[in-house]
């Protein structure tokens, strides 16, 4: 990572797109899961741009097979670093997202169920550019003091992989926009 040596991003290759997408791969655009979650939000008068962009900040993956795990543990990541930083979804301009999370959760796993299925056999790109969501999967358990720590840590990352997002989003090479996120469908994502 020759960015924490000199301070430059241009060789940082998480969530930079390799090329545009094509149409044989397999991107969040095309995905019968985000279209889907997208549907019930707005059918539950929820935002739907807003679960594009929580989409997009998660760098959730095309098929979001565990998007209620992530959702759970995200919630408790949140609530846990605003308890221990008083203000910190306000300063980072996150106050809107416990609320969604909250109201996605419902939607989720309330009546009918949103089943979230694999529409492709690929995706190995997506779990190797897909960090932050394998961090926010993971259903470890520590004790209580522990916890909070393991919680605060996934905090921090969360924050810090948010933060190189929308700084990055206009950059002239690597835009990591909205659009460009929903677009990228990886090199090999959809082959087997």
């Amino acid at each position: 990572m020759e960015w924490l040596r000199t301070g430059k991003m241009e060789n940082d290759l998480e969530n930079v797109p390799a090329k545009p997408a094509e149409p044989d791969e397999f991107a969040p655009r095309q995905s019968l899961a985000h279209a889907l979650l997208r549907n019930e939000a707005e059918a539950n008068r929820l935002d739907p741009n807003r679960v594009r962009e929580l989409l997009w900040l998660l760098n959730a993956h095309p098929d979001i097979e565990e998007v209620a795990k992530v959702l759970a543990n995200l919630a408790e990541i949140l609530n846990c670093a605003e308890q221990q930083w008083p203000g910190i979804l306000d300063l980072q301009h996150f106050t809107w997202i416990p609320d969604l999370v909250s109201e996605l959760l419902k939607v989720v796993l309330g009546p009918p169920v949103v089943k979230f299925e694999r529409q492709h056999a690929g995706g190995g790109d997506w779990l190797k550019r897909n960090a932050l969501y394998g961090a926010l999967d993971a259903e470890t358990r520590f004790d209580p003091a522990h916890q909070e720590r393991f919680r605060l840590l996934q905090a921090h990352y969360f924050f810090a992989h948010a933060t190189w997002l929308i700084r990055n989003r206009k950059h002239p090479i690597f835009s990591t926009d909205l659009s460009a996120y929903e677009s990228y469908g990886g090199p090999r994502c959809g082959q087997l």
